[in-house]
C-alpha cells in the first residue's frame, strides 16, 4: 500500500563509499545516503502517504455517516491532492416547465449524502421517506435507499444500503450521462429524474450549486395533480401565497441537519 513503506537498512562493518555517506545537516539531523537514495526524503515520503491515508480513512468514516464534512483532516501537502466530483441534474416529472436544478458534489460522497444535497437544492423539507430507484430499460427494480425499504423492494430487483454505496462506486465504469430515478414522500409520490452529467477535477470539497429554475412545489400539498390544478388556478395555493416561478440561488444553503434553520416561506 502507498501508506505504508517500509525501509530496511543492512548494518555492515566495513566502511562507508562514496556512494554510502553520511551527511550533517544544520538542523543537527543526520542524513543517511546508500546508493544515492536518501533516507531522509524516504522517511518524508512515508509520513506524506501516510498522512494522506489517515485523510482519507477519516474522511470515509464521516461520510459513512450521512455529514456533510465542513473542515476534515487535511495534511500540509493536500492541497496536492485533486477531489473527483460529479455534475448532477435534478428534474420533477410531470410537470412543465420544468422545475430543475443543477449542482456538483464530491464523487465519495454515499446516497444519504445525495439525498441530503438533493433536497436542500430543491428546496424540499426532508420529512418524508425517499428512494432512488434504478435497473435496466424501463424496468427500475433495484432500490437503493435506508435499510428499513429493505422488504419493500419490487420483486427482481436488489436492494442496497444507501451508506454503503458511494457515487463513485454505482457509476464505476460506466458511460455519462447517467440517469435513475428519485422518490421523495411515497404518499404523494413526487418523482425527480437524476443525471449524472459529467465529472471534474476541483479541489472544492461538499456540494456546489451551479443552477436552477422555478420554485419547489409546497411540502404536503397532495402532490403532482393538485399542483397542476392550483398552477392552472383550479384550486388555490394553501399556507399562505406561493410564486412557483420563483428561485433564488443564493438563497440555496447545503447543511445536512443544519439546513434552512428556519421554514421556507412561500411567496
Amino acid at each position: 500500500e502507498s501508506g505504508n513503506i517500509d525501509h530496511e537498512v543492512h548494518e555492515t562493518s566495513r566502511k562507508p563509499s562514496s556512494s554510502e555517506t553520511l551527511r550533517t545537516h544544520p538542523s543537527g539531523g543526520r542524513e543517511d545516503r546508500h546508493h544515492g537514495v536518501s533516507f531522509r526524503a524516504l522517511s518524508w515520503l512515508s509520513w506524506f502517504f501516510i498522512s494522506l491515508k489517515a485523510y482519507r480513512e477519516g474522511r470515509d468514516s464521516l461520510s459513512a455517516h450521512g455529514h456533510f464534512l465542513a473542515k476534515p483532516f487535511l495534511s500540509p501537502y493536500s492541497a496536492l491532492v485533486s477531489i473527483s466530483r460529479v455534475v448532477i441534474k435534478v428534474f420533477l416529472y410531470q410537470i412543465n416547465p420544468q422545475i430543475w436544478r443543477k449542482f456538483s458534489v464530491p464523487a465519495s460522497f454515499n446516497f444519504l449524502q445525495l439525498n441530503n444535497a438533493i433536497q436542500d437544492a430543491m428546496g424540499w423539507e426532508n420529512k418524508h421517506p425517499h428512494e432512488f430507484r434504478h435497473g435496466k430499460g424501463k424496468r427500475l427494480t433495484d432500490v437503493i435507499g435506508p435499510v428499513g425499504l429493505a422488504d419493500q423492494v419490487p420483486a427482481g430487483g436488489e436492494f442496497q444500503d444507501e451508506l454503503g454505496i458511494t457515487l463513485a462506486e454505482y457509476i464505476g465504469k460506466k458511460r455519462l450521462p447517467l440517469r435513475m430515478l428519485y422518490r421523495y414522500d411515497f404518499a404523494e409520490d413526487w418523482i425527480h429524474e437524476v443525471v449524472f452529467e459529467s465529472k471534474e477535477e476541483s479541489d472544492v470539497e461538499g456540494p456546489v450549486m451551479i443552477g436552477g429554475a422555478r420554485a419547489c412545489p409546497p411540502e404536503d400539498f397532495g402532490g403532482v395533480f393538485q399542483y397542476l390544478e392550483a398552477l392552472n388556478g383550479q384550486i388555490g395555493w394553501y399556507r399562505g401565497e406561493y410564486d412557483p416561478e420563483a428561485f433564488d440561488i443564493k438563497e440555496v444553503v447545503f447543511g445536512g441537519k443544519s439546513r434552512n434553520p428556519k421554514k421556507r416561506k412561500l411567496r
